[in-house]
């Protein structure tokens, strides 16, 4: 075999930079908020998307979907085709979905509610596959996680994002009192197993973390707030650059994605977020101690590092803890 020239060489080495992505539609999206925050209602706003059902939920939700109702069909299975409900809706499997999604030009993003319900499928699908109650019984040392899981996870969820398409992932807080030292603080964790949370904390461009607000004067429901702005307690963050977005904001409740889209296009529409948030949430003292009780805590630690921290058993539910009022 020939070796190349140092010409040939540097012809074959790209001869520009590349261009940042700042195309919301384009980025991939870990979502994590409370129940019945808004998170689906948010992820399928966007333009040209799908959303794939892993769980209940989705019954209001007029947008396209397809039911995922296991990881994987055996052969004879897939013969038979996908199935379709008396709705209208579209049941399979995530594999072939993926398959389905990567091979045509529609839709340019895809909606995974929820990515802890994904996960659970993955390891059931190949718990059956291997013969094993555990994924530790299929090997030691972490190979029957990554058998079971973190190798299986990552190939299909890599295919979608070797598409070029935009991937709302979407997942629940659990929030949990905990000691440290000789105190009690409060601390919100995924639900997702540790092993997929690492993946997606990894693969992500944006970090999103949803909270509640309080029910102002003359709404129905209470303000949902989004942070990017991470900490100790809160992960949330972005690694979007040459685009201003706010730190904190209140989701405009009935065009979320439009909201969401004028902070790429007009830094005056995110620094007017911004200033409305902390206009109306930290404006008033008497009114930010009402708030700091009523609000809803929506933090997330870093990932645990158990390897066996099962996925589904939680449900998703957040159990509210009352914080203490400022001094």
């Amino acid at each position: 075999m020939a070796l190349l020239s140092e010409e040939e060489a540097d012809n074959l080495l790209p001869q520009e930079t590349t261009k940042a992505i700042t195309n919301p539609i384009r980025l991939k999206y870990l979502l994590i908020g409370p129940p019945k925050w808004g998170k689906t209602t948010m992820m399928c706003s966007a333009p040209d998307s799908i959303l794939l059902a892993f769980e209940e939920g989705h019954a209001f939700h007029e947008t396209y979907k397809i039911i995922i109702d296991s990881w994987d069909r055996g052969y004879s299975e897939r013969k038979e085709g996908w199935g379709k409900d008396e709705d209208g809706n579209m049941h399979t499997s995530f594999v072939e979905a993926v398959e389905a999604i990567t091979r045509a030009s529609r839709f340019q993003f895809i909606v995974i509610d929820t990515a802890d319900m994904a996960a659970k499928m993955c390891l059931d699908y190949h718990y059956k596959i291997y013969g094993v109650k555990h994924a530790s019984d299929a090997g030691d040392y972490g190979k029957g996680w990554d058998l079971c899981l973190t190798q299986p996870f990552r190939q299909q969820i890599g295919a979608l994002m070797k598409s070029g398409r935009g991937i709302g992932f979407i997942t629940h807080t659990n929030i949990v009192e905990k000691k440290v030292g000789t105190s009690t603080v409060t601390r919100a964790e995924t639900t997702l197993p540790s092993q997929v949370q690492k993946f997606l904390h990894t693969q992500a461009d944006l970090i999103i973390h949803g909270n509640f607000g309080k029910k102002r004067k003359g709404q129905l429901e209470r303000d949902r707030v989004i942070s990017m702005d991470g900490s100790n307690e809160i992960l949330a963050g972005s690694r979007v650059r040459h685009v201003h977005l706010p730190k904190k904001f209140i989701v405009d409740p009935t065009h979320p994605w439009e909201q969401w889209t004028s902070f790429f296009g007009d830094e005056k529409a995110s620094l007017k977020a911004e200033k409305e948030y902390q206009d109306l949430v930290i404006g008033g003292k008497e009114e930010d101690q009402v708030l700091a009780a009523e609000t809803e805590v929506a933090t997330i630690s870093e990932p645990a590092s158990e390897p066996d921290k099962k996925p589904g058993r939680n449900t998703g539910a957040t159990r509210r803890v009352k914080q203490p009022l400022p001094a």
